[in-house]
Order: structure tokens, then C-alpha cells, then sequence
């Protein structure tokens, strides 16, 4: 599929919808239990990106600690299991669903009668004015400013405990 909008039409029990369904899941959306099919333990959804020409998104994306291939290839895997939790691989490291909600919104959209879901997310309106105001090197300065900020917060904390309780050992993490 090329880059860009795809649209994805056909006759009433052609797929569409098992198609849709996939790929908001390969996108983080939640597991129907009946996706597994009947008679078999384990069932996938795999999505292959090449996001090479797509630079904002190769920089959220390493922003949310995800680091694609050196050919900008992003491999997304979802399993799923009748019995035992569902694991999310990407680029064959086993990932988590929270980071997954964060990755699969900048690969896929799926518009569709439910597409309320994207609005619903916390942080959606965060991220769409600074994605379209050019925002996003401000907010990695201001998280990097607001990290150091606690760190130096809790190092000035650490002798004032010392002297409020000289009888108390207090172990720096």
C-alpha cells in the first residue's frame, strides 16, 4: 500500500470489516475475544512500515523510545492467545500495550463509524497542536528541563532530610 490515504471498499461480507478490525488492533485498540478463530490457540496481526520518508514520524516515534531499523522499517506484531496474555512485539523486541497506544496512532488511522476512539485518547489534543504547530522540539526541551528540574529537587531534598533527622540514613536512588 502506498503512502498516503488508502481506501478500502467492496460488496457487504467481502472483509472490510476484518480488514478494519486488524489493523486497529495492529494500531493498539483493545482484543475482541472472539478474534481468536474457533479451534485454534493462537492468532496474529503483523503491519511492515517504511516510515524512510516520513522524518516527524521517525522523530515522535524515537521520541516515544521506539527506534525503527537503520531503512526507517517498522516491524509491529501482535499476539494474540485464547488462554494467557497477548504480547506486542515491535521489531521483534517485546514491547507493552501502553507503548503501543502511543505508536500505533502515528502509523495508522482507521476512520471508520467508531473513529470517536483517536478523540477519546488522553494527550490526542496535546499532541495534534504540537504536531501541526511545530511544537515538538519544545516539548522534548521543556520534558528534558521539568526531568532535570526533579532530579535537582530531590538532590536538595536529600541534606535537608539529614538535618531534620540526623538518626536516619538516608539512601540516594
Amino acid at each position: 500500500v502506498g503512502p498516503g490515504l488508502t481506501m478500502l471498499t467492496g460488496e457487504t461480507g467481502a472483509g472490510k470489516s476484518m480488514i478494519a478490525g486488524a489493523l486497529s488492533v495492529l494500531a493498539g485498540a483493545p482484543v475482541p475475544k472472539d478474534l481468536v478463530r474457533e479451534g485454534e490457540d493462537e492468532a496474529y496481526v503483523e503491519g511492515v512500515f517504511d516510515l524512510a520518508e516520513r522524518p516527524r514520524t521517525l522523530a515522535r516515534l524515537r521520541e516515544a523510545g521506539v527506534l525503527p531499523g537503520p531503512d526507517g522499517i517498522l516491524v509491529v506484531r501482535r499476539e494474540l492467545r485464547r488462554a494467557g496474555r497477548n504480547r506486542v512485539l515491535i521489531n521483534g523486541i517485546l514491547s507493552s500495550l501502553q507503548v503501543l497506544d502511543q505508536v500505533g496512532p502515528l502509523l495508522i488511522s482507521v476512520q471508520s463509524q467508531d473513529q470517536q476512539r483517536e478523540l477519546e485518547r488522553s494527550g490526542h489534543a496535546r499532541d495534534l497542536l504540537d504536531e501541526l504547530g511545530g511544537g515538538l522540539a519544545q516539548r522534548a526541551a521543556v520534558k528534558a528541563a521539568w526531568t532535570a528540574w526533579r532530579q535537582a529537587e530531590q538532590e536538595l531534598a536529600l541534606p535537608q532530610r539529614r538535618i531534620a533527622h540526623p538518626h536516619v540514613q538516608v539512601v540516594p536512588r
